[in-house]
């Protein structure tokens, strides 16, 4: 059972609800509806007798609106044929969807008079849920403002927006707590999953940037996540803040008492400070944080809390040559080394120190402008070779790679190619020869178009929201979709203790495989698992972990 924080105490509710067919999942019975073409999320809490809040109660995914086909779910023990108490009415926040409403007091920004009016020009792609977010108001407030938009929201249409006076104050969340008291009498226990998704969103800029942009990617893939795993045996508490840019407002928002009683925070990345403040938030209360998206921080070598999502480097490049020695113990390393540039990283640095400490013998070819055959001449053309350029670029890497064909074509011995995991941003023609060369690199994920469960998740997305995954790599749309099922997962799994040794999960683009950074109590823990990357002469993508 999926539980968004939506503040109504939903306990037995009377509705037409009852009325729906019925489902037996992991032993409890829920109500299940499938969404008809062009249905709302208003018309649809007419026909079922519930507020647009409470639908959204039990299917978080729905708070952007509906999609043909969307199966709803509603757990049977919450619907009765009772009467709901006055404790479980929708609050003036929820309200249960009739067409009266208060009316409340209209005030525009730019004058002193609190006669005029808020007004919002609406542009293709904008949702009723959006707007009301974005103005800090429900969206109960914005349909009684603006009664034509019940019918359905157009571009162009002008909305007058309402004060957001008698909104919640937490005008920074894309999901609403209201449900803050019930959280916060609650006991953080292994019967729920609870995450606090603490993000910077920017919901009140006018435009997103680049950072705001994959932030709201990220979310969208999470929430996916989430309604994949909507058959779990437990309830799943998603909050999610929009933490903005500021440290004052991420120190408020962990100031919050239903954060205590969250299992895990995944926290912002971009305000300064930002990662640390949350961090030592963990340590104090018993409170794991996944950090995903800062790749140089040190702290989960000295706070237990701390769980380095994303590989660090030096883990990174020292798996990297120990799968290099391994896979190619029968080549020999050849070293194309670019005259006037030092060596590429500290992975070049390592992997010589490796071959030289081992006696293993390699051979150096420097080379300016394009590498030539004839830079190749001191070679055997029946031996087998594995060549490393020492730089990574594509630009770079074109220039080494006519060279190394005809080298090939005229070769008996096993010639292959080993490099960096920029190589997967490679198309065209780099990508085709880097295939017909058997090449390899080193990568914290994997990006495969035709893999099936990649066409899965990306369809499964674009059915969702109506867009495609960004065609950044990594896809932070695929990223938030890993995540959400390797938390959702392992907090199943772990009875909602994160800081114990979690399963390892191989995902769709991300994979997950924790370790203690050492035996002190105060070390936190780290993700190790790197892959090897294959581009098969057949046109195939393997990879295998390390």
């Amino acid at each position: 059972m999926i539980m968004a924080v939506v503040a109504i105490g939903l306990t037995a509710l009377a509705s037409p609800v009852t009325e729906l067919p019925i489902k037996d999942i992991n032993g409890k019975k829920y109500y299940y509806y499938k969404v008809v073409k062009k249905e709302t999320l208003y018309s649809l809490s007419r026909k079922l007798g519930l507020s647009q809040e409470q639908i959204i109660f039990y299917n978080p995914t729905v708070y952007d609106g509906l999609k043909a086909n969307d199966i709803l779910y509603f757990p049977a023990e919450d619907f009765t044929d009772g009467v709901p108490t006055p404790s479980t009415q929708p609050s003036d926040n929820a309200d249960s969807g009739s067409d009266s409403g208060n009316v409340t007091a209209k005030t525009d920004i730019n004058s002193q008079s609190s006669t005029q009016t808020v007004t919002h020009d609406v542009v293709k792609g904008e949702t009723i849920y959006g707007i009301s977010h974005r103005y800090g108001i429900t969206t109960e407030q914005l349909m009684d403002a603006n009664p034509a938009i019940r019918s359905g929201l157009k571009a162009g249409m002008s909305l007058i927006i309402p004060s957001p006076d008698d909104a919640p104050e937490t005008n920074h969340e894309i999901v609403r707590n209201v449900e803050s008291q019930i959280h916060a009498q609650r006991k953080r226990d292994a019967s729920s999953i609870d995450i606090a998704v603490l993000l910077s969103f920017d919901l009140d800029a006018p435009k997103k940037d680049r950072d705001a942009q994959y932030s709201l990617e990220f979310y969208k893939g999470f929430l996916l996540a989430v309604d994949t795993l909507r058959e779990l045996d437990r309830p799943i508490h998603i909050t999610t803040y929009d933490v903005g840019s500021s440290d004052s407002t991420l120190k408020s928002i962990l100031d919050r008492a239903e954060m205590k009683h969250m299992q895990v925070i995944i926290p912002p990345v971009d305000i300064k400070g930002g990662l640390e403040m949350v961090g030592e938030y963990g340590r104090a209360n018993d409170v794991m944080v996944f950090n995903i998206f800062n790749v140089r921080d040190k702290s989960y070598l000295t706070n237990p809390a701390m769980m380095q999502a994303t590989v660090p480097q030096e883990v990174m490049y020292a798996k990297a040559v120990e799968g290099f020695m391994g896979k190619y113990k029968n080549h020999t390393p050849v070293l194309l080394v670019k005259e006037g540039q030092s060596d590429r990283n500290q992975f070049m640095t390592d992997i010589k120190a490796r071959l030289t400490a081992d006696g293993v013998q390699f051979v150096s070819i420097p080379y300016t402008g394009d590498l030539t055959i004839e830079a190749l001449s001191s070679l055997s053309d029946s031996e087998d070779y594995v060549f490393v350029p020492t730089q990574g670029s594509q630009r770079d890497i074109n220039r080494t790679l006519d060279a190394l064909l005809k080298f090939k074509e005229n070769s008996t011995g096993d010639l292959t190619m080993f490099g960096y995991p920029e190589w997967i941003t490679y198309r065209g023609e780099t990508l085709e020869n880097l295939h017909k060369l058997n090449a390899t690199y080193y990568s914290r994920f994997v990006d495969d178009s035709d893999d099936r469960y990649t066409k899965h998740v990306m369809a499964s997305y674009k059915e969702k929201y109506g867009t495609q995954i960004s065609p950044s790599i990594p896809h932070p749309g695929i990223m938030g979709f890993d995540c959400g099922i390797f938390l959702l997962r392992t907090l199943k799994s772990n009875n909602g203790d994160l800081s114990i040794e979690a399963p390892s999960y191989q995902g769709v683009q991300h994979g997950f495989k924790f370790r203690k950074a050492s035996d002190s109590a105060d070390a936190g823990w780290y993700n190790e698992r790197i892959m090897l990357i294959n581009y098969r002469p057949s046109g195939n993508v393997d990879y295998q972990d390390l």
